[in-house]
């Protein structure tokens, strides 16, 4: 597996940008999104078509609930199969 990072909120404005720099610099993403599902989809895609060297993945998580973030953190482990 190679370097991934999961940025929160990255369907627009600062985390969307930080997942742009991270692609940028070689990591691979996983995008998290807790409610909006359409813009979050619209960023992975975006991403991934201005990065294609680069894996961008999405996962719906709330990181101030416990059992998101295990899913979150099982689909990292699963990384790079999942993405």
């Amino acid at each position: 597996m190679g370097k991934v990072m999961i940025v929160t909120g990255a369907a627009r404005g600062i985390g969307r940008a930080v997942a742009a720099r991270l692609l940028r610099a070689g990591f691979d993403v996983v995008v998290t999104y807790s409610s909006d599902a359409d813009g979050a989809a619209r960023a992975q895609r975006e991403l991934a078509a201005e990065f294609p060297e680069q894996a961008v993945g999405l996962v719906r998580a709330d990181i101030t609930d416990d059992a998101s973030i295990a899913v979150l953190r099982d689909v990292v482990a699963a990384l790079p199969a999942s993405l």
